[in-house]
């Protein structure tokens, strides 16, 4: 798959809360070329890739030790 070089990359958030979201990712799929889901997150300092705990409604890691921790599907 080709980037679209001569415009840039373009990058696009997703949420699954806002049918809009949905709407303008499905219209303009062909032309994203890095998507950033909104249940995925980066926030500390040291690059840990991390998801809300829909109990708890508290920040965990996704990746421990050498394991993939389940993300909830959100789609």
């Amino acid at each position: 798959m080709k980037l679209n070089a001569e415009e840039g990359i373009r990058a696009a958030f997703y949420v699954p809360y806002d049918a809009a979201s949905f709407s303008s990712l499905r219209e303009y799929a062909h032309q994203i070329d890095l998507l950033f889901p909104d249940w995925l997150h980066i926030i500390t300092p040291d690059g840990r890739l991390q998801s809300i705990d829909e109990q708890t409604n508290k920040f965990f890691d996704v990746m421990q030790d050498s394991t993939v921790r389940s993300v909830p599907p959100k789609c």
